[in-house]
């Protein structure tokens, strides 16, 4: 289940996301703009929500999950839930919900149409429609009404927490209200479920839209169109829906553009996957001004994606302009930081580090400046006046110690003034990079200056330029607070990674910070909580302590192998020989080995760990210490292997399992089917098998393809025991028998063919045009029913496409009247003796006997019941055929 949510409110939610937003300005979310308001008002949690909504630019999709959490944040709604439906590797979601049909029996005379949404239930719908039609629950009953018959009973208990999407409702399905009668009955019997109705005229069609009925047979020019999933519009309905797509694209082309210009159909916004509307379908069915105005739409796309070319190579040069600019800035901090500039040109004068005079001449302008205020000074007497007096200044002619302190005086109050009002102005990211580029330099040079958090996860979203916040500096000079520093430190106490604290930038920004030295003890101390400082430290201790107890230099530390059978015998065992569980057992690489190679035999489904063989010691190895303790890849692979194949063991056993359920399910809904429906399923899988695949005429096997040759064997490369052995051709289709030569004879003259043995890529059309011969005496002879027909033509119309066979090209209705059958009459033959039309799968033994038999002149049937009379015996059954003759 997915559940929607308005894109306006989501828009809100990313921008949070990014940092241009607060929490307190996204608002609960707000669902009510998806719903038609005068129909919300009315209906409530049942109304309609708006049409025409689109994707990414009405509502989002979200999980269930994903939308408790939102309610848990945020709050807000109304809930917006939808079932899912999987079609091959997507997954479409039911937006708008279906329509149904409801008929009661007090007034069989018209029904009321109602829409509700996928999800609800069927004691949900039948409560609602109790109310609607004012009758009590307790006294009524509820039918799937289908073909003019009730089909099922929906209102059983077994139903009534399934939704209406489980129920497989179709757009307007048809239900039937039944109210008891006053004696306590019921009209339906439960013997019959007939009742009886009169039959609507087939070139009625109701619009999907208005729910008015058009007579197709009076004009059927302007009476409206069908979509490919059996939709119908009427004209009037499909010229406003034109209208309706043309003005929204003028006024947002953009939308207009992700179906370049496309006209589906009006439902397909409830996840209906119909083909596109042709332009001749359009102008037959619309009305001129509507396709005229849609016309005009399509050329405005055009032009808009050209002016949309335009206005992204302008938003480049921009983009790129701005790219200049900001590398500019991003250097101006440094410049400014070792050169003096003019303060009325702008221009660079000379280093900082070289200046020994208090009044400066610019050489580019002329101007005279003081280095104390950067006051701009009329001339050269009036300069040194105000240089002697200045009171940011050490007068005229300050000693070298006086000049350290004014450079670094200087310094400062140049990067305060500059951090303050450019960076200030920039986005964070690109202030961030600015600030980052000269705090290394601002280090070295011994300025202390407040920074922007490097990491800036926990210390909150403060505004630049200054942070006034406690933290530390890294050896590269990135500056991180104190509350991420703390973070940053127990995220390394977790992983076990406790020696070397560096900059977290080492990590989190890709090998940023990469040269940086690690943290001190003291500076770690000041800057993280007491109680993190000490786990810290334990950690420490522990590992040192470790490492202390594996290698000893004066006298290193002898294991005894707790299994010493593979053991070698001639040196001691130390740490590195081999592993050690949580209980301190130890255990050498050669018994490791042997003991992983015999324990993965005993894997089972439950259990597919390595135990320690210690008694009483029940330490899992991890899969990291078998691989990197084991003494060769043969043993790790049959670990591996060993665990893949209980979990392959596994998975077939659960793919069985639902293999079985869909089976049992799929019976049981033949089971429920009446028998004309029944009927035309066996009739369609019967073409789907027998006719339109390629069989051996001897044993009926289906063969898909073959090679070079059209005189075709009954056998596989891959499996000898395949096939029957014989021989026939791939143009007839006709029994060769065994003979090589014949056979090959036969394939070169026959009529259907190509006088050719190698027919490449022809056969494939001489194959199609048999199949169609077989399909038209396949409806002529044994169906004999024109509606029965048309139904299975209908119902593989995907498989008639593929060999270019239309039912109405190569039938039509005259075609039956000499032959035509009652379906009541045909239902009831081919119910009964449609098994014998069916092909049996062959038996092995007695293939080849029933095929030397039909060679003899007889037919399958006999030959086959006189193998089985004789016990397999050829001669006993040519003796009894003849006989019977």
């Amino acid at each position: 289940r997915y559940c929607l949510v308005a894109t306006s409110w989501v828009t809100n939610f990313v921008e949070f996301l990014q940092g241009r937003k607060k929490a307190s300005d996204i608002g609960p979310v707000d669902n009510t703009v998806l719903f038609d308001d005068d129909e919300r008002r009315v209906h409530g949690p049942l109304s309609r929500l708006k049409k025409l909504l689109c994707l990414n630019r009405d509502f989002s999709v979200v999980t269930v999950r994903v939308w408790e959490l939102f309610m848990q944040w945020f709050g807000g709604g109304p809930r917006v839930e939808r079932l899912c439906r999987k079609q091959l590797k997507s997954v479409i979601i039911d937006v708008i919900g279906i329509d149904i049909r409801v008929m009661c029996s007090n007034d069989m005379s018209y029904y009321r149409r109602l829409n509700y949404h996928r999800n609800t239930k069927m004691d949900e719908l039948k409560a609602d429609l109790c109310r609607i039609f004012g009758v009590e629950f307790r006294r009524v009953r509820l039918y799937d009404y289908f073909e003019n018959k009730p089909f099922a009973r929906l209102d059983k208990k077994t139903m009534g927490k399934r939704s209406i999407g489980e129920q497989n409702f179709e757009q307007d399905n048809l239900l039937f209200l039944e109210c008891q009668r006053e004696d306590g009955t019921y009209l339906i019997k439960p013997q019959d479920g007939v009742i009886e109705d009169n039959k609507k005229d087939v070139n009625i069609r109701r619009c999907m839209q208005c729910n008015e009925e058009n007579d197709l047979s009076l004009d059927s020019r302007k009476n409206g169109i069908e979509c490919s999933e059996g939709h119908f519009s009427c004209s009037l309905c499909f010229s406003e829906y034109l209208d309706q797509l043309s003005d929204n694209n003028m006024a947002d082309l953009d939308a207009f553009a992700l179906v370049q210009g496309r006209v589906f159909c009006p439902l397909s916004a409830q996840g209906y996957l119909c083909d596109e509307f042709t332009d001749r379908e359009m102008s037959s069915s619309a009305s001129d001004a509507s396709f005229n105005k849609l016309m005009k739409s399509r050329g405005a796309l055009f032009l808009h994606q050209e002016l949309v070319d335009v206005e992204d190579r302008v938003e480049k040069q921009l983009e790129k302009m701005q790219l200049e600019d900001w590398k500019k800035k991003k250097s101006s901090l440094v410049s400014l930081l070792v050169n003096i500039h003019c303060p009325d040109c702008n221009q660079k004068y000379c280093e900082i580090s070289s200046v020994k005079e208090a009044l400066i001449e610019c050489k580019s302008c002329g101007a005279y400046s003081c280095v104390y205020c950067q006051a701009i000074l009329s001339d050269y007497d009036h300069g040194n006046e105000h240089v002697f007096f200045c009171t940011d200044g050490m007068g005229a002619n300050p000693t070298e110690e006086e000049w350290k302190d004014i450079r670094t005086k200087f310094r400062k109050s140049r990067a305060i003034t500059y951090l303050k009002g450019s960076v200030a102005s920039m986005k964070k990211k690109d202030a961030e990079d600015v600030v980052n580029n000269a705090l290394p330099l601002l280090v070295k040079m011994g300025i202390s200056l407040d920074a922007d958090c490097a990491i800036g996860n926990a210390c909150g979203d403060t505004a630049f330029p200054l942070l006034r916040k406690s933290g530390l500096h890294c050896s590269e000079g990135h500056f991180i607070c104190s509350v991420d520093f703390s973070r940053h430190v127990e995220n390394m106490l977790r992983i076990g990674y406790v020696e070397n604290i560096c900059c977290p930038l080492r990590i989190l920004k890709g090998m940023q910070c990469e040269f940086s030295l690690p943290f001190t003890e003291s500076e770690i101390a000041r800057h993280t909580p007491a109680k993190l400082f000490n786990d810290l430290m334990d950690a420490r201790l522990k590992n040192y302590k470790r490492a202390v107890a594996d290698i000893d230099t004066d006298s290193p530390a002898v294991f005894d192998c707790i299994i010493d059978v593979y053991c070698p015998s001639s040196a001691d065992l130390h740490r590195q020989d081999g592993i050690i569980c949580s209980q301190g057992h130890f255990l050498c690489r050669f018994d490791f080995s042997r003991h992983c190679e015999s324990q993965s035999k005993m894997f089972t489904e439950d259990d597919m760990n390595i135990y320690c063989p210690a008694n009483g010691c029940d330490h899992p190895y991890s899969y990291r210490e078998i691989a990197e303790n084991a003494t060769s890849e043969k043993i790790l692979n049959a670990v591996i292997v060993a665990r893949m194949k209980i979990q392959h063991l596994t998975y077939e056993r659960q793919f069985d399992k639902r293999v079985d359920y869909a089976v049992k399910k799929e019976v049981k809904r033949r089971e429920k089917l009446s028998k004309r429906e029944r009927v035309l399923l066996r009739l369609r899988d019967y073409v789907s098998e027998s006719i339109l695949n390629l069989r051996c005429p001897s044993c009926s096997r289906v063969y898909i393809d073959f090679r070079n040759c059209a005189c075709i064997t009954c056998a596989s490369d891959n499996d000898p025991s395949y096939g029957c052995k014989i021989m026939f051709c791939g143009y007839c289709q006709k029994n060769l028998g065994y003979d090589s030569g014949a056979a090959h004879n036969h394939v070169r003259i026959c009529e259907k063919g190509l006088k050719t043995l190698y027919p490449d890529a022809a056969l494939e059309g001489i194959l199609n045009k048999q199949k169609k011969i077989n399909l038209r005496k396949f409806f002529l002879h044994v169906v004999k029913n024109y509606e029965l027909c048309l139904e299975i033509s209908k119902m593989l119309h995907v498989q008639f496409k593929e060999i270019g066979f239309q039912f109405e090209d190569f039938l039509f209705r005259q075609d039956f009247q000499h032959a035509e059958e009652d379906e009541d009459r045909v239902l009831r033959r081919l119910d009964t003796d449609l098994d014998d039309l069916v092909l049996e799968e062959p038996d092995e033994e007695t293939e080849p006997a029933i095929a030397h038999l039909m060679l003899m002149g007889f037919q399958r049937r006999q030959a086959r019941e006189a193998l089985q009379a004789s016990n397999g015996v050829l001669r006993d059954a040519v003796v009894q055929l003849l006989n019977n003759n």
